[in-house]
């Protein structure tokens, strides 16, 4: 390291790449901050990667601490896959209640339906406590610290693509759904590891990632819409994950920039009750949405009604889907 002015230093560092260099930079003044001033202030760690070099002097570009942050921790975790072959490090873990919880995730195939065809996979997750692997309610999982559902959430990105490469199914996912709280979406705490997942997810299927946000019910448009303006360069589309199909309740997402709704398939046995049930959903969505996503749909004949009647996508509950829907999409073409 050089000191060239009163308030700036020349650092090289060969023995690392670029990204694990800036990084350190970051790390060492927000120390030398923290040290002096008692906080380090995102805006004052300023660290610039240098252009150009002459006569006249030294020449850089600033550096954004949440980029390099992101690109570095993508980085370190394509280095432990490589070394472990998994780059979970979020489960199982030790709930702020004290209570051992393990997330656990599978792929379940999502069918485009007006084209009968794969286009890709929805990471369906479950939180677990331990030692006796009972499956959190979903009312226990709101009711976590907010750290809590991070790790949660963490653990089902990496989880699933943990699955993505062990099934052998990178090759076959055109798209991704990837379920994400909006507390996590929301947290500035934890934005770089989310960002540098989402990175590792998009780069793990041919076209992208369809993220779906969870846990927005009685939220704002506009906070919804702050929530996943950072997620929205990564993503083909963004999806909200509901569990009240009122229509007052769907009125209150128009303005939220979402461009689908996602929800599990009720229990309903007979035909009559699912087409009446479906038909309510799509007019409750239709100020908000024409894109519709039902999760575990019973069998292919409800399918086919769901379909009929204009939901757009689907997974299928109670058995694997057809030969006919299970075929590989077309190769480079994806409707989503």
């Amino acid at each position: 390291f050089q000191r060239i002015s009163s308030t700036d230093y020349l650092v090289a560092k060969p023995d690392v790449s670029p990204i694990i260099a800036q990084a350190e930079c970051f790390n060492c003044l927000r120390e030398i901050l923290q040290f002096f001033l008692g906080e380090a202030l995102e805006r004052d760690i300023r660290v610039h990667h240098v252009t150009r070099v002459d006569a006249e002097g030294i020449y850089g570009r600033q550096l954004d601490v949440a980029e390099v942050e992101a690109a570095e921790l993508c980085e370190r975790r394509a280095a432990e896959v490589s070394a472990s072959g998994s780059i979970d490090q979020w489960t199982p873990f030790v709930t702020s209640g004290g209570r051992q919880v393990r997330v656990s995730c599978a792929l379940e195939p999502l069918i485009l339906l007006r084209a009968s065809s794969r286009i890709g996979y929805r990471l369906a997750r479950r939180a677990l406590w331990l030692p006796d692997d009972i499956a959190l309610t979903p009312r226990e999982l709101n009711q976590l610290a907010r750290a809590d559902i991070e790790k949660v959430d963490y653990a089902t990105i990496a989880r699933g693509l943990d699955r993505v490469e062990s099934e052998g199914a990178r090759e076959q996912a055109l798209a991704l759904v990837v379920p994400v709280s909006l507390i996590t979406r929301s947290s500035m705490r934890g934005r770089a590891t989310f960002v540098a997942l989402l990175r590792l997810a998009k780069a793990s299927v041919r076209h992208g990632l369809i993220s779906e946000v969870c846990d927005i019910e009685g939220v704002p448009p506009s906070a919804l819409l702050a929530a996943t303006s950072l997620i929205r360069p990564f993503c083909l589309r963004i999806v909200g994950r509901v569990t009240d199909v009122s229509a007052p309740a769907m009125r209150n997402l128009k303005g939220a920039g979402l461009q689908g709704l996602a929800l599990e398939t009720p229990n309903i046995p007979d035909e009559a009750g699912f087409v009446a049930w479906t038909e309510s959903l799509i007019a409750a969505a239709k100020p908000v949405t024409k894109t519709l996503f039902l999760y575990g749909i019973a069998n292919m004949r409800m399918a086919a009604l769901a379909a009929a009647l204009g939901v757009t996508h689907a997974t299928l509950g109670s058995r694997p889907a057809s030969a006919a829907l299970d075929r590989p999409p077309e190769r480079g073409v994806l409707n989503v």
